[in-house]
């Protein structure tokens, strides 16, 4: 059951950060302009693959919860990695064509908000 505030900033971030991804893996990123294109060129050398995300690796043992001073330390690296996928949202090149499309960007909508140039 969700509990209205009980979603910290750590999961709201991951939230983000999952989506991103999810959108980029159903391939809903697009360019409209040379400079959207090279954004996405490097996007796709940074992530691998032809609009698809690297697949996951697999855990190496049990998963375990990280704890806030972990979280602190990788936080960085994973904004960083994260970043082009979210300046390429803000600059409104997610389209939605299904509804399992139209579902992600519902997500990033309500957790990231309308993109700058929407």
């Amino acid at each position: 059951m969700f509990v209205a505030g009980a979603v910290t900033k750590r999961e709201d971030e991951a939230g983000v950060w999952y989506f991103l991804a999810r959108a980029q893996t159903l391939g809903m990123f697009v360019a409209r302009t040379d400079e959207e294109q090279e954004l996405l060129h490097q996007i796709r050398l940074a992530r691998g693959g032809e609009g698809t995300a690297a697949p996951a690796a697999k855990p190496a043992g049990e998963l375990a919860l990280v704890s806030d001073a972990e979280y602190t330390t990788v936080r960085s690296t994973i904004i960083e990695k994260f970043k082009p996928l979210k300046e390429a949202y803000m600059r409104g090149m997610v389209i939605a064509r299904d509804d399992e499309q139209r579902e992600v960007l519902a997500e990033l909508l309500m957790r990231v908000g309308p993109p700058r140039d929407s």
